[in-house]
């Protein structure tokens, strides 16, 4: 009987010290391709990559025109909707989104959220964007541009590349890692066509 007790309390050890190598690795290389986003990419998804998966537009009121659904290959518990976002130009990858909705509509009959609405929301949301970023290294981390009304956060963390996590809607929060010449690029291209 011992055996197999020290045996199951080894098991869940192990399991219990892998969960949070995994939960907490990102947090702890500042340079490490798995960091949340980094001038690399995002999620596993990297930039400059040319897009493969499938043309299931994203919802263009949380991601951007020309964003892509995605499953990739590392998610993040606070999202569970991902997308890629790909230039015209060259159908290459220049911005990795999430996103997660709290509420998709009023209350029947009402054109508005409720405040309690608002506020449950505004709590859930503050409680995901501190999680992620106290994932962040904290020199990194300590960078970050909070807006204290809308419970947003705004961080470069490679040069050319920023991170924006949002609660702004109120009703979801999203997520963007995007390499900024690239974005200016195809943001010039759908403007001026060039």
């Amino acid at each position: 009987m011992n055996i197999q007790l020290a045996k199951l309390t080894l098991k869940l050890t192990l399991i219990a010290f892998l969960g949070l190598n995994i939960q907490f690795s990102s947090a702890d290389t500042d340079n490490s391709s798995n960091q949340i986003c980094n001038s690399e990419g995002a999620l596993g998804l990297r930039f400059g990559d040319k897009f493969s998966g499938s043309r299931v537009q994203a919802d263009t009121f949380l991601f951007g025109l020309g964003c892509y659904l995605v499953k990739p290959p590392t998610t993040l518990p606070y999202f569970d909707t991902y997308a890629a976002c790909v230039s015209e130009l060259d159908n290459k990858i220049y911005q990795i989104q999430a996103s997660k909705t709290f509420d998709t509509k009023p209350p029947q009959g009402s054109l508005e959220f409720t405040a309690d609405q608002v506020s449950l929301n505004r709590k859930l949301g503050k409680q995901a964007l501190d999680g992620l970023l106290g994932r962040l290294p904290k020199e990194l981390a300590q960078g970050a541009k909070v807006n204290e009304e809308t419970q947003s956060w705004e961080l470069s963390v490679a040069e050319n590349v920023t991170l924006v996590v949002s609660n702004y809607p109120s009703w979801a929060i999203t997520f963007e890692c995007r390499d900024e010449a690239k974005s200016v690029q195809v943001f010039k291209h759908r403007i001026w066509g060039r």
